[in-house]
C-alpha cells in the first residue's frame, strides 16, 4: 500500500512537471535588472496564470496562456513561480538574482539635468520625416508632475505646412559604453496624454558593435493599434495590441513599461524583438487584471510582415562608437491637429 502510494504520488509529480508552465524569460539561475520582465506561457489556456515572487502573489491574468509583465525588485537573490490553475494547478518554480543594471544613470532621466540647466534641456529635436514642421515645443511643466515637475512635449500645425506634419524629440548619448549588448531593452516612464494626435512614438536605439539596435513603439490612434518601427524598411508595422488593450491615461499619470530585447536569428541575421507594452505598475501587491481600476500589461506575439514579434537592425554606429539614445515623437494630420503629452521619471534600462 505505501509502495502504491509513492508511486501515484511520484506519477503527480511528473505529470506535474510535464504540464508546467515553460519560462521564456527569465531563465533558472539567471541574472537581471531592475525593474525586470517576467514572461511565461502555459500549455494551455487555463482559468488564470498567477506570477509569485518569493512566496508572494504578484500578478494574475485570465483568459490567456501568457502571462508578461514588469515589475521592479530591489537587488537580491529571488524565487519566481509562473503557476497556472486548469482545474490543477501547475507549478515552475525558478531562482534568478536580481542586480543593478548594465546603463542606468542620471543623465538619462528626462528631468535632473534640466532641472541645473532650464534653458538648455537635453531633449533636442528634428523632423520625424517630413518636411514641414509643426509648431512645437518641449519643457519642464511645474503644473502637471508626479514628483514636482514633468516635461512637456507639444506640438500643433504649422498652417499651410501640408496634411500631416510630425516633431520627433531625442536625447542621444555617444560613447557612453557598457561594453556588450544588452540582453534586454526597457523604457519606462509616467505619462499623460493630452489630445489625441495622429500618433504617439516612444524609441529606444542601443548602437554597439557597429549595429543599430532600434526599439521603437507608436500608439497610432489613426488605426487603433501599437505599431513598431522596422528600420530596415523604413516602415511601421502592426502588432497584436490594440490601443484599448494598453491605453496611454488622458487624466492622470501612469507607468508605461516598453521592453524588448536584441537577438541574433537562425539565419544569423541581427535583429530587435518586441516583449511587452505595459501601462500601469503594481505597487501593493497582489494585482490582478480584474482589479478595478487594472493594469494593462500585453505581451506582443506578433508584428505584420515581420517572420516573428521582431524587426531588423541596421549597420550604424553612434559617432563611430557606442551609445544609446531615447526618443518622443508626435505625428499630427488635419484630424489631429493638435496634441500634448507629458512625461516624468522617463528612464531607460539596459538589463544584463
Amino acid at each position: 500500500m505505501k509502495r502504491f502510494v509513492f508511486l501515484a504520488a511520484t506519477l503527480v509529480l511528473c505529470l506535474g512537471t510535464l504540464h508546467a508552465a515553460v519560462w521564456n524569460y527569465p531563465q533558472d539561475g539567471s541574472t537581471v535588472g531592475n525593474p525586470t520582465l517576467f514572461d511565461c506561457t502555459a500549455p494551455v489556456t487555463p482559468n488564470y496564470i498567477k506570477l509569485w515572487i518569493a512566496g508572494n502573489s504578484i500578478w494574475t491574468v485570465h483568459g490567456t496562456n501568457r502571462l508578461a509583465f514588469a515589475y521592479y525588485l530591489p537587488n537580491g537573490v529571488y524565487t519566481a513561480n509562473c503557476q497556472y490553475d486548469d482545474g490543477t494547478v501547475h507549478n515552475n518554480t525558478i531562482t534568478i538574482t536580481v542586480t543593478d543594471n548594465l546603463y542606468d544613470a542620471v543623465n538619462v532621466d528626462d528631468e535632473p539635468w534640466s532641472k541645473n540647466n532650464p534653458s538648455q534641456p537635453y531633449w533636442e529635436w528634428s523632423s520625424g520625416g517630413t518636411s514641414t514642421l509643426p509648431q512645437f515645443d518641449s519643457s519642464l511643466d511645474p503644473t502637471k508632475s508626479t514628483d514636482g515637475q514633468s516635461r512637456k512635449f507639444f506640438a500643433s500645425l504649422t498652417s499651410g505646412g501640408g496634411s500631416f506634419q510630425d516633431i520627433y524629440f531625442y536625447e542621444k548619448r555617444c560613447n557612453v559604453p557598457i561594453g556588450r549588448r544588452a540582453g534586454h531593452f526597457m523604457v519606462n516612464f509616467n505619462a499623460e496624454a493630452g489630445s489625441q494626435p495622429r500618433a504617439y512614438e516612444f524609441g529606444f536605439t542601443q548602437w554597439y558593435g557597429g549595429r543599430n539596435y532600434r526599439m521603437a513603439f507608436q500608439a497610432n490612434y489613426a488605426g487603433g493599434t501599437w505599431r513598431v518601427y522596422d528600420p530596415t524598411g523604413s516602415g511601421w508595422h502592426e502588432t497584436n495590441v490594440t490601443i484599448s488593450q494598453a491605453p496611454i491615461p488622458s487624466t492622470e499619470f501612469k507607468r508605461v513599461y516598453l521592453v524588448g530585447h536584441p537577438f541574433t536569428d537562425s539565419s544569423g541575421n541581427e535583429r530587435t524583438a518586441f516583449d511587452l507594452i505595459q501601462i500601469g505598475e503594481c505597487t501593493t501587491a497582489p494585482c490582478s487584471d480584474r482589479d478595478a481600476d487594472p493594469i494593462h500589461a500585453v505581451p506582443i506575439t506578433s508584428v505584420v510582415n515581420e517572420p516573428s514579434n521582431s524587426v531588423g537592425t541596421l549597420a550604424e554606429s553612434c559617432a563611430g562608437g557606442e551609445g544609446n539614445s531615447q526618443s518622443v515623437q508626435l505625428d499630427l494630420d488635419t484630424t489631429n491637429g493638435s496634441s500634448q503629452i507629458w512625461t516624468d521619471k522617463y528612464l531607460v534600462h539596459l538589463l544584463p
